[in-house]
């Protein structure tokens, strides 16, 4: 039996890389039976995936689960007593390891605590180090930097605007629900984040990570480049963190693009403040051909006075299916993280990319470059933000001269996906979820 549990995401996010991992664990263990527990809404997300590719998990039980805010002593109460709960009913089962398809410092706190108790001393985990590993990079949980939004356009524009619009009859009605908002904001960074600071300096996870560390604890990263940095803070090899890559369900992908211009795509979240750099410095080039860059995804921040820009969902969550319709026809996927991100990480967009068969434009960084290698490429390597922005002026305005060139990288990633696919990576899969007392 396998015991799998993600007691941290809610609802639309880590739906593709969860069912990766989960469709791994059935190819690899394909005569056990797999219990998963998560929030009830990432279950039916889950299962959207499975539908939406064709991918039958047979003998697998789904059990809905509350996530708790980690950073509050409520929540660590709370937590104590669903693994409490999952750990008594993995032993009724005789089943003495779990996979956690996510790491938070807080939790295995928590777990490392409850198998001090004799009942639960010999359960084992594995689990997926996330964004929250990149902290081993920092010696003081107040270093961690934080991603920069978008600029809003100025105050006086926003005023006027508004004074032009406003209704008098609702203006009672607005100015309170101005007022909630600024409470709510204010609640939000001068209580509610120093109170989750507290936390991360508490359960800083380069610490957590060392106590109590035994055989009985391996860990994930999502890309083998993770495991090279990560060498320069900690002993990897005596935490047990091996390198799986980002596992995300393959389907066979529309490679037959016919534009009459080139199209542009962020997928996700990507970055906002990036965005509208990009697109204030478009806006001073001299351009002669059409292009489209296409948000796929809520964030279009920064981005509203250049008409080529076009977000598909301003300000509202897309699920994975509403998010793949406006996908097969683009050229090229925009990944805008600079050197700094992702050192100790593995961003989605790059496996997106992967598993949509596009071809990237991206900046210097770690991770997109492991997967970027100039003997094989599958994209454009951009050094500085000016650089990035003269490309995509050059694919634009000579579109039709780079079609070869973006033909040849689809098929690199056609032969990258074959490699990179949990299917081909089971062994590794199982060596990090086996255990030896």
């Amino acid at each position: 039996m396998i015991v799998v549990c993600d007691p941290v995401i809610k609802g639309i996010s880590h739906e593709k890389i969860n069912s990766g991992f989960i469709y791994g664990l059935r190819l690899a263990y394909p005569d056990e039976k797999i219990l998963f527990y998560a929030d009830e809404f990432h279950i039916t997300e889950i299962k959207n995936i499975f539908i939406s590719y064709n991918v039958v998990i047979d003998n697998i039980d789904y059990f809905p689960i509350r996530i708790y805010n980690q950073y509050s002593v409520s929540g660590m109460i709370g937590y104590s007593r669903l693994f409490i709960k999952i750990f008594n009913n993995m032993l009724s089962d005789n089943v003495d390891k779990i996979f956690f398809l996510c790491f938070d410092s807080v939790l295995f706190y928590i777990i490392k605590q409850l198998k001090r108790l004799g009942k639960y001393k010999n359960i084992k985990c594995t689990s997926v180090l996330h964004g929250s590993f990149e902290q081993i990079r920092f010696t003081q949980y107040t270093e961690i930097p934080i991603l920069q939004p978008a600029p809003a356009k100025s105050i006086n524009q926003n005023v006027s605007q508004k004074i032009r619009s406003v209704n008098y009859m609702e203006l009672p009605s607005k100015i309170l629900k101005v007022l909630k908002s600024r409470i709510n904001k204010w609640i939000n960074v001068f209580i509610i984040t120093k109170y989750q600071l507290m936390f991360l300096k508490i359960f800083h996870v380069p610490k957590i990570l060392m106590y109590r560390h035994s055989n009985h604890f391996k860990y994930i990263a999502l890309s083998p480049h993770i495991l090279n940095n990560a060498r320069n803070y900690l002993n990897i090899e005596f935490l047990n963190i091996y390198a799986i890559t980002m596992p995300m369900i393959f389907i066979r992908q529309n490679v037959n693009i016919h534009n009459q211009y080139i199209k542009f795509a962020i997928f996700g979240y990507g970055d906002s403040y990036s965005l509208s750099q990009i697109s204030g410095k478009l806006s001073e080039k001299k351009i002669g051909n059409q292009y489209e860059i296409r948000i796929i995804g809520m964030d279009a921040r920064g981005t509203n006075d250049n008409p080529n820009i076009w977000c598909v969902s301003p300000g509202r969550v897309l699920n994975r299916s509403e998010m793949e319709k406006f996908v097969d026809d683009i050229d090229i996927f925009l990944i805008l993280y600079k050197k700094d991100r992702y050192q100790l990480g593995c961003s989605a967009s790059i496996l997106e990319a992967i598993s949509y068969i596009k071809p990237i434009l991206h900046f210097d960084n770690d991770c997109i470059n492991y997967f970027n290698k100039p003997d094989s490429p599958i994209g454009f390597q951009c050094e500085s933000l000016e650089a990035y922005v003269d490309k995509m002026v050059e694919l634009i305005n000579n579109y039709p001269e780079y079609l070869t060139c973006l033909e040849l990288f689809r098929k690199n990633i056609i032969t990258l996906r074959n490699k990179v696919a949990i299917n081909n990576n089971l062994d590794q899969l199982r060596e990090s979820f086996s255990f030896v007392d």
